[in-house]
């Protein structure tokens, strides 16, 4: 066995079994035989009789296996699991039978259970290549890349003087990543996801930027995201300063009650003390009333539209100045928002939706501004 992670099925014989370290064997080690079961991620998975591997890798995740010339390496998925590779090799539906035959490589196999790519209808096939009666399959591709992507510098930091920073990386679905110094992401190669990771700047001073992509079991890949952040040696790193709101309290002169009449005893008496009172209530109320507003954002800025996930636009970055103006709700990127409505602004509009009692995290409304968070926000920024 291959570091106990290829397990031979009880009715079928190997030629070769090796033991070796770091989950690798040479060729002459991986002559298949017979057909071999391999465990991934708790599912089993079969190594076809007559595949040949020059060199083979099983983690708790991936196979990785090169093939030498002249010769195929065929697995085999009888529950119709997704083999994803990256697009590197087609995917075979047969029945509920999931098969890719690689030739060459390296060749990276992610198999995912949660993707059934073949489902079938009746009876299905079987590892010992039964027929099926009454079948069907039905291609049930996963296209849909990760979401909710960014990546974020040095916590956020506008400067730095080294040009060694730590990166936060976030994406929904993701199980490999990209990082590159350039949009082209030149040299770059897919790794494993991560939330954080240690970076190199380019040299020399100025505004650097670092982009990020993400790609899922299924080898779908997002569009790129990137942050920014101004390299300067010998400089003080700087952190964003936190924008408070400046509430303006006007100075509280009580007005004075005046009466025309201290006992009315007519009808004309009576309304001509109400009408005063009435006035003298009004004139309370107004000079007891409070403004707030928010360094960044427009006077007379009112939010209008729904804002969620997904969006770009001017009232996005007014949001997410507010937002970072309570300590509570803060997004972390105070002093440097943007337009973009991505994960993090979600989660920061969910805790303020939480501390003002508008949605839980189970409403349909959680994350997003609609008509009733919008009315909120813009009588807290005096409107």
């Amino acid at each position: 066995m291959i570091k106990n992670n290829i397990k031979i099925a009880l009715t079928v014989v190997v030629a070769f079994v090796a033991v070796f370290a770091g989950g690798y064997a040479n060729a002459a080690d991986l002559n298949f035989t017979a057909n071999t079961v391999v465990t991934i991620s708790s599912h089993n998975y079969t190594i076809m009789n007559g595949s040949k591997a020059t060199t083979m890798e099983i983690t708790p995740t991936t196979l990785v296996v090169t093939v030498p010339t002249g010769y195929t390496f065929t697995l085999v998925s009888y529950d119709g699991y997704s083999l994803a590779n990256g697009g590197v090799i087609p995917q075979s539906c047969s029945a509920n039978t999931n098969t890719i035959t690689i030739v060459g490589g390296p060749v990276t196999v992610t198999p995912n259970a949660s993707s059934t790519v073949c489902t079938v209808s009746g009876a299905g096939g079987s590892p010992s290549g039964g027929s099926s009666s009454s079948s069907s399959s039905t291609a049930v591709a996963d296209t849909t890349p990760p979401t909710g992507t960014s990546i974020v510098i040095a916590g956020g930091a506008v400067t730095t003087s080294t040009t060694a920073v730590t990166l936060t990386l976030a994406a929904t679905g993701a199980t490999q990543m990209m990082v590159a110094n350039d949009a082209a992401f030149t040299g770059g190669a897919f790794e494993t996801y991560a939330t954080s990771k240690s970076w190199t700047l380019t040299t020399g001073n100025g505004v650097k930027t670092v982009y990020a992509k993400f790609r899922d079991a299924a080898g779908n890949v997002s569009v790129a995201v990137s942050d920014t952040i101004t390299h300067s040696s010998g400089a003080t790193v700087t952190t964003p300063v936190v924008t408070t709101p400046v509430t303006t309290t006007p100075v509280v002169t009580t007005p004075t009650l005046s009466l025309p009449y201290a006992n009315p005893t007519t009808a004309a008496e009576i309304a001509a003390n109400r009408t005063a009172l009435i006035s003298y209530i009004v004139t309370l109320l107004q000079s007891r009333q409070t403004t707030t507003t928010v360094s960044g954002i427009p006077a007379g800025f009112q939010f209008t539209t729904v804002l969620k996930q997904g969006m770009t636009s001017n009232d996005v970055k007014y949001l997410q100045i507010f937002l970072n103006s309570d300590s509570a709700t803060s997004i972390g990127n105070a002093g440097r928002e943007t337009t973009y409505f991505g994960a993090m602004t979600k989660a920061a509009v969910g805790k303020f939706q939480i501390k003002y009692g508008l949605a839980g995290a189970s409403n349909a409304g959680y994350g997003q501004v609609g008509p009733i968070t919008r009315a909120k926000l813009n009588s807290l920024i005096g409107l």
